[in-house]
């Protein structure tokens, strides 16, 4: 009865929310919030074409560094494979100016007043949801083995006790990676998650990585007759799946293997099975969140992982032009002043202990003009 009421209070409530929110403009428009809870973060877009709500995506992602910057990778990661809206609507001052510094082609718009400046109540509440929908999950206090064993079940294999999953990211090809995560009884087991630096020459063709990912991580463990996983999970549908049934063919092993594909709101909705049919299980919740809950574990350790990279090669990047600071220059600088903001912090008097006066005031030049 309680679910009932809830269903009917939540449509009453998305009802008021498109009544509320539409604009007479009729502009293409992408609204974006966020709100933050025990270090993670949860990000709302809501998608507005023709001036009327057409979707909404949420995300949640555990905080990695300064807030408005990850966010701001987040989203820019976003609109690298999402199409770009003529106009995109913010609510915080320095996550706009961030965003535009790495991306001028975005129209981002700080929002202070207006009609849509009214949305962000909606927006923030909708961002805190998503925070609860995903600890909510993430408490559930399911008998996992039994879960393993509905999920061989359905799937027609053993139960499958030792999984791993794999996702790709990157921004326009650049700072490609692959990683893996490992789930054991149900749990992850951080000591087998590997990080895989994309080396084909299309970093944009995510089949082609996941191909390149896949093909090393079990070719290795061939070579080192290591124990393979129960079951592959993959996240990209049909496509993916060819994928993977094709290099663990060319490889002459056998491993079950599955992907989980979405709806047309692109959610998770389903199991493909290695015969490529699809097996619905968004009814079974406990097993659906279980599944979610391993989907997002490896999305958050694939961006986390391309955000680091990414960090890390603009770090790097900083010294190249700087006359006076070569390759062995540059490693003394790295070893002494490990991340950006250590070296925000260095004096013309320490820097000059290991780069040349006219070397250190031009480093500091373009370190105030990116911080």
């Amino acid at each position: 009865k309680a679910k009932e009421y809830k269903n009917l209070l939540d449509a009453i409530k998305n009802i008021n929310e498109k009544q509320q929110v539409e604009f007479m403009d009729k502009i293409d428009r992408d609204l974006i919030g966020f709100s933050t809870r025990e270090g993670y973060v949860g990000i709302v877009f809501f998608i507005y074409r023709q001036g009327k709500l057409l979707s909404k995506r949420k995300f949640v992602y555990e905080i990695i560094g300064d807030l408005n910057e990850f966010v701001g990778n987040i989203i820019l990661q976003y609109y690298a494979n999402n199409i770009i809206p003529k106009e995109i609507d913010v609510f915080n001052k320095d996550l706009k100016d961030y965003i535009v510094t790495f991306n001028e082609n975005l129209n981002v718009i700080y929002v202070t007043k207006g009609k849509i400046f009214d949305s962000s109540s909606t927006i923030l509440d909708n961002s805190k949801e998503a925070l609860d929908e995903h600890f909510l999950t993430a408490r559930i206090d399911d008998n996992k083995l039994e879960l393993l064993e509905k999920l061989g079940s359905i799937l027609n294999i053993k139960t499958p006790y030792y999984i791993e999953l794999f996702d790709n990211s990157h921004l326009n090809g650049t700072n490609a990676i692959g990683a893996s995560v490992a789930f054991i009884n149900g749990e992850p087991y951080k000591k087998l998650y590997r990080k895989y630096n994309i080396e084909s020459f299309n970093k944009n063709d995510d089949l082609s990585s996941m191909k390149e990912i896949l093909t090393r991580r079990y070719k290795r463990l061939k070579e080192e007759n290591s124990r393979y996983p129960d079951l592959i999970i993959l996240d990209g549908g049909l496509s993916q799946l060819e994928i993977g049934e094709e290099v663990l063919k060319e490889l002459g092993i056998h491993i079950n293997i599955c992907s989980l594909f979405k709806d047309n709101n692109h959610h998770t909705s389903g199991l493909l099975n290695e015969n490529g049919e699809k097996i619905d299980i968004k009814n079974d919740k406990p097993l659906f969140f279980f599944l979610t809950r391993m989907q997002d574990e490896v999305h958050r350790f694939a961006i986390s992982t391309h955000i680091k990279k990414r960090s890390k090669d603009m770090f790097k990047s900083i010294f190249d032009d700087v006359k006076g600071i070569g390759k062995v220059k540059k490693e003394n600088l790295i070893r002494r002043y490990p991340t950006l903001k250590d070296l925000s912090f260095a004096t013309i008097e320490e820097l000059t202990q290991i780069i040349p006066k006219d070397a250190a005031e031009k480093l500091l030049e373009k370190i105030k003009k990116i911080s």
